[in-house]
């Protein structure tokens, strides 16, 4: 149950993207169906790991996005190493 209430959570932070003044996230109708709450609750197995897997996917290119169009951020590492974009916090 745990993990159904983390992809609740995070397609609640993902909706609220929607309003951000700095990059207003749009979603397909397809998206949508992955951010409603009482689908995510009803799913279990191959189910939920495949919201799951969705879920970080909108993440993963609304970070991009914001990477893209050169958004206030931090960058840690180097490319020897590898490196993490995270946007600051005027971004979100």
């Amino acid at each position: 149950m745990e993990i159904k209430k983390g992809q609740v959570q995070l397609s609640n932070y993902i909706r609220a993207l929607k309003a951000s003044e700095v990059l207003e996230l749009t979603t397909s109708a397809e998206v949508e169906e992955y951010l409603v709450e009482e689908s995510i609750l009803s799913k279990s197995g191959k189910a939920m790991k495949k919201n799951e897997d969705a879920l970080d996917s909108i993440i993963c290119a609304y970070i991009g996005a914001l990477y893209a169009s050169e958004k206030p951020s931090n960058v840690f590492g180097t490319v020897e190493v590898g490196y993490i974009y995270v946007p600051t916090q005027k971004c979100i």
